[in-house]
């Protein structure tokens, strides 16, 4: 049964209208003479239609109309509103607060049966429009839910991959991927473009996997072809991770391509600048540059912490996204603590400041 609100403070117009609602099927009438006691009623019921007066001398008919609409849930029941005034302007009024019938004293039985019967239809309908709408999208969630989890656990094959091939490198991965994060935070990113940069930058590197056994985890300084094989490893990695349609992937491939970008022009290997560099992918050079840093190389020992944030500071508008040097900043006191949970004994003076 749909439960229909019937307000007047005259009885025997309440117990005719309760009457005529009781004429329409499935529809059963709640009758108050006081709109604070409906009002208290509908607070509390799911109400499909309300038949109201205008005149009352408790409150006023559009008084009670507006009060309705601002219960939560009833900005959907359906409202009728019966008057002897002719006055236009309150017509308006009345459609302006809500009301979706007004109808003039006397009215016609058969007329009310049928706007009773009509209003209840187009409330029923509507909530079994939510409804259904409500269940497609939890099932398109799901369907979402499904594809990201697919995505992310190929993410993590990926970086297996990695690991089994390369272990420092991998590590170094999963230290630059935190260390981007918690730079990225500093942004007020959104929850969905955080949890994009924090599972796309875990693979960044991974075009490293094309390189060959002998340039991987090297004690020697490289000389000139040597390093211009491993530049090679960017435009690899995207190689590896493009022609997906998955965004995450996608975007894997973006920041694998571009971390060796500088904001000046004049990194590798698009030589791209400024802004026309993924946002990720400058991120991840702040990262990767800090995680590089801290650590000991066959040709340098570990910075410290603050030595490496000083060399970042050094690039910032040449090498860095001055933008991403200021989220750096505001970061260090996490990055630290992050630098610190992923201590060695080899690395472990280079995170004292």
């Amino acid at each position: 049964m749909y439960r229909v609100l019937v307000l007047d403070d005259y009885q025997p117009n309440l117990q005719l209208y309760a009457t005529v609602v009781k004429q329409v099927p499935d529809c059963e009438p709640f009758t108050f003479n006081k709109p604070d006691d409906a009002l208290f009623w509908a607070a509390r019921t799911d109400v499909a239609l309300a038949i109201a007066d205008y005149n009352m001398a408790d409150m006023n008919g559009l008084d009670f109309v507006r009060a309705l609409r601002a219960l939560p849930g009833r900005e959907n029941t359906r409202i009728i509103m019966l008057t002897g005034v002719t006055d236009k302007s309150v017509r308006k009024e009345a459609a302006a607060s809500g009301v979706n019938r007004f109808l003039s004293k006397p009215v016609d039985t058969g007329e009310f049966v049928l706007h009773i019967g009509n209003l209840v239809k187009a409330y029923v309908d509507h909530q079994a429009s939510i409804r259904a709408n409500k269940a497609l999208r939890e099932h398109i969630d799901a369907a979402l839910r499904t594809v990201t989890e697919r995505e992310r656990e190929t993410i993590e094959r990926l970086f297996k991959a990695v690991e089994a091939r390369d272990p420092a490198t991998a590590r170094h991965m999963r230290l630059a991927r935190d260390f981007a994060v918690a730079i990225a935070t500093e942004l007020n990113p959104s929850r969905e473009d955080l949890d994009t940069l924090r599972w796309s930058a875990l693979v960044y590197d991974i075009g490293k996997l094309s390189l060959p056994e002998s340039l991987l985890g090297s004690e020697l300084k490289l000389n000139q072809p040597s390093r211009e094989l491993i530049r090679t490893h960017a435009k690899a990695g995207a190689d590896i991770l493009s022609g997906s349609a998955s965004p995450l992937l996608q975007n894997a491939a973006r920041i694998a391509h571009h971390h060796h970008e500088y904001f000046n022009g004049e990194g590798y290997p698009d030589g791209l600048k400024g802004d026309d560099i993924p946002l990720h992918a400058r991120i991840v050079a702040v990262a990767d540059t800090l995680a590089a840093l801290i650590h000991n190389r066959p040709y340098r020992k570990a910075m410290t912490f603050g030595q490496a944030g000083d060399q970042i500071k050094r690039e910032s508008g040449l090498h860095f996204d001055p933008l991403i040097v200021a989220a750096f900043e505001s970061a260090k006191h996490t990055l630290t603590t992050i630098a610190r949970a992923n201590l060695t004994d080899e690395t472990h003076a280079a995170v004292s400041h």
